[in-house]
């Protein structure tokens, strides 16, 4: 752990930032190009902005629509290829639950999409099963007793309040930190 956000010294060095200034300037990425070419390393928008090498790469559709399985068998070996292979991490991070969820998207994510990821190497984080019971909470009948408590989690019927995205991302890291940490002991 170095601070630095604490001390203001996390930035990039002179070069870094050129070089981030000229490829932004080029705009030359094709923004509307479909996932799946997006991540192929021959002319992918996203293959293109991963000049240097990506070693963690996450995919989360939210609730902006079903992930198929057969889209899932084809994205979830491309993440698997960006992200270095077995030199690197990729995972599908399921949709966190809402007021507005529903439990076939919580079963498709589980029965079919983390299969999927599991198969092509990655991995899956469920953040829909650890958030469920605070969408089962916001489902109860209005009891007043429970009012204050839906108020301090969700900031509107998709949205949390910034303290459980917190706790979300702490996890998250914990995952990806431990999990690495491991995989240099035993390769080590």
């Amino acid at each position: 752990m170095t601070d630095c956000s604490l001390n203001a010294t996390c930035r990039a060095d002179p070069e870094a930032i050129t070089l981030r200034e000229d490829r932004t300037s080029k705009i030359d990425y094709d923004w509307m190009q479909p996932l799946g070419e997006a991540l192929t390393t021959t002319t992918g928008s996203i293959a293109k902005l991963a000049s240097s090498p990506v070693d963690i790469a996450i995919y989360n559709r939210g609730i902006w629509g079903l992930l198929t399985q057969a889209q899932a068998q084809n994205l979830m070996p491309l993440f698997y290829n960006i992200s270095g292979r077995e030199n690197g991490r990729c995972m599908f991070k399921s949709t966190t639950a809402s007021t507005r969820g529903s439990p076939s998207r919580f079963e498709h994510e589980q029965s079919k999409l983390r299969p999927e990821s599991l198969k092509a190497g990655c991995s899956y984080f469920d953040a829909g099963q650890m958030t469920r019971e605070f969408e089962q909470l916001a489902l109860q009948p209005d009891v007043p007793s429970l009012s204050l408590e839906r108020k301090s989690i969700f900031t509107d019927a998709v949205h949390f309040r910034p303290w459980v995205n917190e706790e979300l991302n702490n996890a998250l890291l914990n995952v990806l930190c431990n999990s690495r940490e491991g995989l240099e002991e035993t390769v080590g």
